[in-house]
């Protein structure tokens, strides 16, 4: 398969799938930085402040993910992988923390669960991906079928 210039490639970039992503993550990052402030000063010493300091620091590494996604830097997908893949293990630590310690199951948490799985995905095999930033995160080589 040949290669598409840039200026004439329609999957060049950030819209579509990928803007919802990068809006996606600018607002959870938001609400990761402010209620982990909150969290963090109502919270006695323990694992409940360990779990907001994480939020506040996961929010503001996905602050930095926007701006590499926005800016196209090649290595946003990388850092746009990684995001997710710590907010979904954050997500399952607080999740098993709240139901077997603190007695509190969290069913809606499975639905962010699989929302991570999604965004990874994409980020993996999508040709938008590939196309604005250069490759998947990693620069692994996903097949993709000719158009």
């Amino acid at each position: 398969m040949t290669e598409v210039p840039a200026e004439h490639n329609p999957y060049v970039g950030v819209r579509g799938l990928l803007a919802l992503m990068t809006v996606m993550v600018a607002l959870t990052s938001f609400i990761s930085i402010m209620g982990s402030s909150v969290a963090f000063d109502g919270a006695q010493p323990g694992p409940v402040r360990a779990f907001a300091l994480s939020g506040g620091v996961l929010g503001l590494y996905g602050t930095v993910v926007c701006l590499l996604l926005l800016a196209r830097n090649p290595s946003a997908p990388t850092h746009a992988w990684a995001w997710w893949a710590l907010s979904l293990a954050v997500l399952v630590a607080n999740s098993l923390y709240a139901w077997l310690v603190a007695g509190q199951p969290r069913p809606l948490a499975l639905g962010s669960m699989a929302l991570c799985g999604v965004w990874l995905a994409y980020l993996a095999s999508s040709q938008r991906v590939r196309a604005t930033y250069g490759g998947p995160p990693g620069g692994a080589k996903v097949a993709h079928p000719p158009r």
